[in-house]
């Protein structure tokens, strides 16, 4: 059990160092070259997402390319041995013991830094130009040097130009420029005069005529600039004797609030306890101010700029603290300007027809999608009309503001606000009702919700991205390795590991975007038994609607059986948005927004679809008027009342198909067409009738077994071969091995016909690098089946594919040979049926070259480097399960392993299988393994993961 501390009053000290430089610009850079070659130890903290900002967010007479600038940036940082820390905010300085300790806040909340001394770039930088606004143009005329445009048509107040840009020689940045400083936050009204411009350039000049807009490029530095004048400050700025830096004491003016004794600041972390840090006892936070409303959104994404928007569209005073300075997340800044599935209502349609207004009225062409031609969008435009309808309903926006704590009742836990870092400094937002919409459930999780990251066995989720953009106009899909975000070290690690990866790419973005992270624990939480039954609730507040869409690993077994479940609507109950503390109990006062709601590892990629997300967004919402107009609770208002508001305002319907047959009759029509894969079915098609295997395949055995078993005997006496077959796998899949061996012996038929591995027959369609999807070789299902038997002769078809496994080209990448699950269902089946034959052939399985290698952590950006990791993991698992100290010894060495999602599962399951808790530290787990290896039990899983 990982201890939940809180980071407030207990400061983990995650890391120990000479020297802190604040800033990630050039001038901050050349003084950490400085000091490490002063063999100094440096750690270089920025806001940002990467380095040489004040030279990547410049606007060039001659241009540059973004990506190699700070790649290179950061490849000098690791030759000089200069650590970094990624999107952490200073917040001040704690003395404790004679020692400094720079406190920042974070997705990890609240974390200190030991130092002896620290420099701050921050407080004497350029600032970024607020009188120029960029946007990237695609396809346009060629311009070899700054070009200014002048036509009496175009508006006075500006001055707009051109400037070259370094994709290729029709890329350019259009540049507009008023005269003064620009005292509005928002950004819209410097994006429509931009487009106002693009669409003159298109119609009045030539070489525009097919151009194509880009990305907003946003605010930049002034273009003048010396970077030899730069170098030469931070040198000196490092030469000054210690002591002598200014610190950053300008995050805490001298005005203090006072928080009502009623209530604590808290910011609970988990996942941080898994490095063992030491922890110092840390004075209050000092909160610059208190500012009160009836909401408090914290991220402005998907699900959270709708939250805000119809908040505050129905009478509630709302503001919206968003860590970007876009709106929209995962759809705009992650780069993932696409829909996939879901529904879209008439609250998700007006985003939808509003935004095709603005292509229409800027003469901008759009393509066409699978479902409409809404399907995709350009980042920025959305961004702006997110922005400008939340401050057309009246919301507030905190852009750049991370939320780090929260407050809450010290006597019953209720959340009554957020505490979080801007500019104006550290602010307390208090509210009715908090939103979390970070999409991680940092909020809830600083308030100390129950939760699990990831898997509910480990700390594997499903892939997270870096934006990569091949041009400054199109996103390439790079959900390809997985991070803890709570972790600051971690979070940094994978933004490092994810710019490694596509060297032809123009740029990466600058926001992480994990698929999934956290589940916050409600009072009902949602498996896929529920979605594959249809299930519906009382209080089900919204619908869902998606194909099954894991991209990562899988743990259902369910899908290792051989069903890939089919793309049907989901009921989302509100009790699934309302976090419990560890005590069982709703926390009050919060509600969970995005995809961080509490459901099952494999229940979630049904769930996390964009529209689905924006329409929940919505809901709540409308919820939260109700539930402060009426001054009730969420679960104490009348829930008839509040689904007849849902439909009418958004036309959710709110229900489900129901039609299953009873359990008699599927099992007497059961037969081998019986579907179990859905893959291949057309993406505009929803499923709307029960399936007949997924009726029996949910079924209690108890109930089912029995007609079964009669049938199987009915079939076998008419030698219906193929139904036998399929009524074999049923039976076994509920436990019971009646039909075991004539499925053992047509296995090894097969593999007995089949030169190498039999490979997968059917659709792989949108499959990508295996384990994604959970798409094996029918083999492999049939295999994995036989992890609910206790038959010895389940071993001979295991040796044989060994053999050929050990002796063969190990392909990872070609999906239908799937070489990955054939490894897998070694360990999957060893682990439920301790079957100690296995243990040799899982350590023949762990030394193979490949697995040497990613211990070594060696080609970590590659794609296979961190799925290799989780199937070794897997291999060392089933070893310790079935007693064996190879697999105890395997799991402490994987502690090492760079990836923390990787070793936080080895240790996770060390956890479980030891009762201690000695985090990543392997010279106390070794101590353990030798203290216990004589009296090792097996530990086998007998309970089926939904």
């Amino acid at each position: 059990m990982v201890i939940n501390m809180n980071t407030i009053h207990s400061l983990p000290i995650i890391h120990t160092t000479d020297y802190i430089v604040l800033g990630g610009g050039l001038k901050e850079l050349a003084a950490c070259i400085h000091l490490a070659r002063c063999h100094k130890k440096v750690l270089l903290l920025t806001k940002k997402t990467f380095l040489l900002e004040d030279i990547c967010d410049r606007a060039w007479s001659v241009p540059i390319h973004p990506d190699r600038i700070k790649k290179k940036a950061e490849e000098v940082c690791y030759r000089y041995g200069i650590e970094i820390l990624y999107q952490v905010t200073p917040l001040d300085i704690v003395r404790y013991e004679n020692y400094s300790y720079l406190r920042i806040g974070s997705k990890a909340g609240i974390c200190g830094i030991k130092c002896s001394d620290i420099i701050d770039g921050y407080s004497n930088r350029t600032s970024i130009n607020n009188n120029c606004f960029y946007m990237h143009i695609l396809d346009g005329a060629k311009i070899c040097q700054k070009k200014l445009i002048q036509d009496p048509k175009l508006r006075t107040e500006y001055e707009i130009s051109l400037v070259p840009g370094a994709y290729e020689e029709h890329h350019s940045l259009l540049e507009i420029r008023i005269n003064g400083n620009r005292n509005d936050k928002s950004l819209v009204l410097w994006k429509e005069h931009c487009l106002e411009i693009f669409r003159w350039l298109k119609q009045n000049r030539a070489g525009f005529e097919n151009a194509k807009p880009g990305r907003f490029a946003g605010t930049m530095y002034s273009s003048d600039y010396n970077y030899k004048r730069e170098y030469k400050k931070g040198i000196e700025m490092a030469k000054l004797p210690e002591g002598n830096h200014s610190k950053p004491i300008a995050y805490y003016p001298s005005k203090k609030e006072v928080i009502s004794i009623e209530e604590e600041p808290v910011a609970y972390n988990a996942e941080l306890n898994l490095r063992g840090y030491d922890l110092i006892a840390a004075p209050d936070l000092s909160i610059r101010s208190l500012k009160h409303y009836d909401v408090v959104v914290v991220g402005g994404g998907t699900a959270g700029a709708m939250a805000a928007l119809h908040a505050a569209r129905n009478g509630l005073k709302t503001i919206l603290l968003e860590m970007n300075h876009e709106l929209g997340g995962t759809s705009t800044v992650g780069g993932v300007s696409t829909y996939w599935f879901g529904n879209r209502y008439r609250d998700v349609e007006e985003i939808d027809q509003r935004l095709d207004e603005i292509y229409q009225y800027y003469s901008i062409e759009r393509k066409t999608g699978i479902w409409s031609k809404y399907d995709d969008w350009n980042p920025g435009m959305k961004s702006m009309l997110l922005e400008k309808l939340c401050l057309n309903a009246g919301v507030t926006i905190e852009y750049d503001a991370i939320s780090c704590a929260v407050l809450r009742k010290k006597k019953y836990g209720r959340v009554t606000g957020v505490i979080a870092a801007t500019e104006e400094g550290l602010c307390c937002y208090k509210g009715s009702y908090i939103v979390d919409a970070t999409g991680d459930g940092d909020i809830a999780s600083f308030a100390g919700a129950k939760s699990f990251y990831g898997s509910e066995r480990d700390y594997a989720t499903y892939w997270a991205s870096l934006a990569q953009y091949p041009s400054p106009a199109n996103y390439k899909n790079n959900f390809s390795s997985s991070l803890i975000v709570s972790d600051p070290f971690d979070y940094t690690r994978f933004i490092r590991i994810a710019r490694l990866r596509g060297n032809t790419m123009y740029d990466h973005g600058t926001y992480v975007s994990p698929r999934e992270s956290r589940h916050i624990q409600g009072k009902q939480v949602i498996n896929l038994k529920d979605i594959v039954t249809y299930r519906t609730y009382e209080d089900g507040i919204y619908t869902c609607f998606s194909n099954y869409d894991p991209k990562g690993k899988v743990n259902a077994d369910l899908v290792y059986a051989g069903v890939l479940p089919p793309q049907i609507e989901i009921q989302i109950p509100l009790r699934a948005l309302l976090p419990v503390g560890e005590n069982g109990e709703i926390m009050g006062g919060i509600v969970i927004a995005g995809k961080a709601i509490s459901c099952t590892h494999n229940a979630f990629p049904s769930i996390r679809m964009q529209p689905d997300l924006m329409h929940q967004g919505t809901v709540i919402g409308i919820l939260l008027s109700e539930a402060i107009k009426n001054r009730k609770d969420l679960l104490a208002l009348n829930m008839g009342n509040l689904r007849r508001l849902i439909i009418e305002t958004t036309g959710d319907p709110l229900t489900l198909p129901n039609h299953s047959m009873s359990l008699k009759e599927a099992v007497w029509c059961a037969s081998y067409h019986d579907r179990t894969q859905w893959v291949d079915l057309e993406f505009t098609k929803k499923v709307t009738t029960p399936e007949r295997s997924l009726q029996i395949m949910t079924a209690d055995s108890e109930k089912i077994v029995p007609l079964l078993r009669k049938r199987f005997a009915d079939c076998l006496n008419k030698e219906e071969t193929l139904n036998v077959r399929r009524l074999a796998k049923y039976l076994l899949w509920h436990g019971d091995a009646l039909g075991v061996k004539i499925m053992i012996q047509s296995i090894l038929h097969e593999l007995k016909s089949t030169k190498g591995l039999p490979e997968r027959k059917g659709c792989t369609t949108c499959t990508q690098l295996l384990p994604d999807h959970g798409v094996m070789p029918e083999m492999v299902y049939e295999l994995n089946l036989l992890a609910w038997s206790s038959n010895q002769e389940i071993m001979e078809p295991f040796a044989l594919i060994l053999d050929r496994l050990k002796n063969g080209a190990r392909d990872y990448v070609d999906i239908r040979k799937g070489i990955y699950h054939y490894i897998e269902a070694f360990p999957y089946v060893a682990e439920r049926t301790g079957n100690k034959e296995f243990i040799p052939m899982l350590i023949t399985l762990s030394k193979f070259e490949e697995f040497e290698e990613v211990l070594q952590n060696y080609s970590c950006h590659s794609l296979l480097t961190e799925r290799l990791q989780y199937l070794l993991l897997s291999i060392y698992r089933a070893m310790a399960r079935c007693a064996a100290a190879e697999g105890y010894q395997g799991l402490i060495q994987m502690l090492s392993i760079d990836s923390l999602p990787v070793s936080a599962s080895a240790c996770k399951e060390l956890i479980t299988l030891t009762g201690e808790n000695y985090g990543l530290c392997t010279q106390h787990w070794m101590q353990w393994l030798k203290n216990n290896s004589c009296c090792l039990l097996p530990k086998l899983i007998k309970e089926k993961i939904w």
